[in-house]
């Protein structure tokens, strides 16, 4: 059957917005990712009812009692440069157009940098401050094209390559200044100052493991002595641990190539489990065991602020974090995704619903009492959604209340 060509302009950019569309729901469905918030709400109760409108006015009442300061909005990623500012990714999604943005704090002043074109599908930033890695697909009449971008963010320059993945391929050295990924010579260090680039593991020690549409990402320890490399697809991978060259231990629980975060030089922190039960869990690979962080949940969103020690993970959406440090673990009735600490251990930067906020934690500390009333408000209108089939959005939704419930009306027992 011959397909026609599309030559209208109206119907060619519907055309490729609702094949954006498509492709960005599948990549969010299929990997985790580095950029994006995902509102779980919003897959499993109908919008729009009065029910999931309570629900988000709700929860951002929340961040006005800590006192959170609003940076923007349409955000889909956001780290630290430094202690005082940030730089984040600001999305139009209906223009194909992406803007990388400056934020200083101490001001509360926004600056435009550069400006992306296409669907990002995912981005991560650099322990030093001054490299922010993004993928982005963009479409035309005849094909859809990964882009790599390296953007140099004191310079404000960029390099763009065409990449063979949509999905976070690479990771970064420990120190920030290099590039990992793996190719076909193997798990490579591009060094961003020279563009350099050397073999770390020769691919023949590790290519019976990989999956021909797989992922695999690699990760080096602090002391650059442990390499974590992670192969396979579709929720399931092996992390193959190499000391120096030489394959050490093969973990098979792991079900993210990027929900994965080197805590010391001898323990990682990971998600395991299966779908719609996934846990947060460290490994430390002198002892070989392992300990979760906390109960099963929809998903996890872990991430990690090396320069604080802070690891942040979700429990049905819902914000767990713990200190590396004094392996302490609060649990908070806060929703939001992509938590990244500032160096001070206290100001965090966290997206909810397609913004972006700073939160002192010495703040939410002191407003718990407020919180856990208002977390009975949220309980309240689940409860009301759990009785309510109209509302539901699919055949899963009962469960996903039900799962709701139970972490929010804890909140008020304690």
């Amino acid at each position: 059957m011959k397909i026609s060509k599309i030559t209208d302009p109206a119907l060619q950019n519907a055309f490729l917005k609702r094949r954006t569309l498509t492709v960005l729901l599948f990549i969010l469905l299929s990997v985790s990712i580095n950029a994006r918030e995902i509102i779980l709400d919003s897959i499993y109760i109908r919008q729009p009812s009065s029910v999931y409108s309570s629900l988000i006015n709700l929860k951002l009442e929340l961040y006005k009692i800590i006192q959170a300061v609003p940076v923007d909005d349409n955000v889909i990623f956001a780290g630290w440069k430094d202690g005082n500012n940030l730089i984040y990714i600001k999305e139009f999604r209906d223009s194909g157009i992406n803007y990388i943005y400056l934020y200083e704090s101490n001001f509360r002043r926004n600056t435009k940098l550069a400006q992306i074109n296409g669907a990002v599908t995912c981005a991560d930033m650099n322990s030093a401050g001054n490299r922010l890695l993004i993928k982005t697909i963009t479409f035309s009449q005849n094909e859809t094209k990964s882009n790599f971008i390296i953007f140099d963010i004191n310079k404000n320059s960029r390099t763009t390559s065409v990449s063979n993945s949509y999905f976070s391929d690479f990771t970064f050295s420990p120190d920030g200044n290099s590039l990992i990924r793996h190719t076909s010579a193997g798990i490579t260090e591009m060094k961003f100052s020279s563009g350099k680039e050397k073999t770390l593991i020769p691919v023949n020690l590790y290519s019976s493991y990989i999956q021909p549409d797989g992922l695999t990402n690699a990760f080096i320890s602090p002391d650059g002595e442990r390499t974590a490399v992670i192969t396979g697809g579709g929720g399931s991978y092996k992390c193959l641990l190499f000391k120096n060259r030489t394959l050490d231990y093969i973990l098979t629980d792991v079900t993210s190539a990027s929900e994965f975060f080197w805590i010391n030089s001898s323990e990682f922190v990971y998600r395991s489990g299966y779908s719609a039960f996934y846990k947060a869990g460290i490994f430390n690979t002198v002892t070989r065991k392992k300990r979760d962080l906390g109960p099963a949940s929809l998903n996890t969103n872990i991430t990690y602020s090396p320069s604080a020690g802070m690891i942040s993970f979700l429990k049905e959406s819902l914000v767990n974090i713990y200190s590396t440090g004094n392996k302490k673990l609060i649990s908070l009735p806060l929703e939001g995704e992509d938590i990244r600490f500032a160096p001070d251990r206290n100001r965090f930067c966290i997206l909810f619903n397609n913004s972006l906020f700073i939160v002192k934690k010495s703040v939410i500390e002191s407003k718990m009492f407020f919180l856990k009333r208002k977390s009975a408000e949220i309980a309240d209108i689940y409860t009301k959604a759990l009785n309510e089939a109209d509302v539901h959005e699919n055949d899963f939704s009962k469960q996903f209340i039900i799962r709701k419930l139970s972490v929010y009306s804890g909140f008020t027992k304690k």
